[in-house]
């Protein structure tokens, strides 16, 4: 005879707590990297309304930084805003990703929430879309070692962008919508970078009770790649398969250190309205980016952010790891939708608003 099995059931308090929760993310310190426009600040902007004590933004761009206050300003209270603070790091270079991991742990003692939101797009897509016109050259130095060299950003245009010119040096702050750069540097080795040290540091220096969750800003193209950003499209599915293979080292990791699990998941958005799509769909052409999405319009970041607060938190996403979350009106659920005569009209339609951010506590 079989012995009947009695149902076990993990009961755990899960508040029903969204962005207008002020005590969500209580004493947690959040690290974003490009965080200083678009999803970034978007995300930043309603960590610091649940509550986060710390939220550390960085960019290339002290400019930048500077451009966002008024958003800032417009979405939180004073006491709010003062938990945003802004650290300049380059995501290309390992050494500032580091140092700038390594300080978060001597300032704060601890790193709860990581976003690796930093990413380019390739420029103007109707100029990306061919394999010779790529360039990553190397050459064998005199002791074999092999080098490879990525070229400075590139204009695509003699347009002046929010009123300035920047340089073009490789690690200087550059307007995407102003210039064509290799996706490699950021979407590759920015995030393997950013990986790295972040697990690196959670590792050895978290405090074992304190769970640390990790989150990559990856994109449908990594799940449906397109022929006019090959290049774009690799180096998000190069992220959406490092997410999956690091998330399973490191819940195996914690376990056997005895510590809460660092989890690591992944979005992946489609069209979002950011200064980097308009930078890739010029103009009008901004409608191409709508192709094949069911909803027939793209997203705002404001409605990207709740999902990164979602598996950011370890009450409410506690069994999710190694997760790839679309967020993208639909496109991969229907990658050969015909499209019909009125797709992208929705895109200016007056009734679609920004969904309303909590401004105080």
């Amino acid at each position: 005879m079989m012995k009947k099995l009695t149902p076990f059931l993990l009961t755990m308090s899960l508040p029903l707590c969204g962005l207008a929760c002020p005590d969500r993310f209580k004493d947690q310190v959040v690290f974003i990297t490009g965080g200083t426009s678009g999803i970034g600040l978007a995300t930043a902007v309603q960590f610091a309304a649940a509550g986060a004590a710390h939220v550390v933004v960085c960019g290339r761009s002290s400019e930048k930084w500077t451009s966002a206050q008024p958003y800032i300003k417009s979405h939180l209270a004073p006491a709010l805003a003062s938990h945003l603070e802004y650290w300049p790091c380059d995501v290309r270079v390992e050494s500032q990703v580091k140092n700038t991991i390594q300080k978060i742990f001597d300032t704060y003692g601890r790193l709860d929430v990581a976003f690796n939101n930093a990413g380019v797009q390739p420029g103007d897509v109707s100029l990306s879309g061919h394999i010779e016109q790529l360039e990553f050259p190397s050459k064998v130095a005199p002791d074999g070692t092999i080098e490879y060299f990525l070229s400075p950003p590139q204009p695509t245009s003699n347009d002046k962008i929010s009123g300035a010119w920047r340089s073009k040096t490789p690690t200087q702050s550059t307007p995407i919508s102003a210039y064509r750069e290799s996706p490699l540097a950021t979407n590759v080795f920015g995030i393997f970078y950013c990986l790295k040290w972040e697990l690196a540091y959670a590792f050895k220096r978290q405090p074992k009770n304190l769970p640390v969750s990790i989150i990559n800003n990856a994109s449908r193209n990594g799940i449906i790649p397109t022929s006019s950003r090959p290049l774009y499209g690799a180096a998000k599915a190069f992220m959406i398969s490092l997410t999956r293979s690091l998330s399973s080292q490191a819940a195996q990791r914690s376990l056997q250190q005895g510590r809460a699990v660092i989890r690591i998941n992944a979005i992946s958005p489609g069209p979002v309205d950011t200064p980097l799509e308009r930078s890739a769909f010029p103009g009008n052409s901004l409608i191409k980016a709508m192709a094949g999405v069911p909803m027939q319009r793209i997203a705002q970041p404001e409605e990207i952010a709740p999902a990164v607060l979602f598996l950011a938190d370890n009450k409410q996403s506690s069994y999710i790891t190694g997760a790839i979350l679309p967020i993208d009106g639909g496109h991969v659920a229907s990658p050969l939708l015909a499209i019909g005569p009125n797709v992208g009209k929705a895109t200016e339609n007056p009734a679609i608003k920004k969904p309303a951010v909590p401004t105080d506590r």
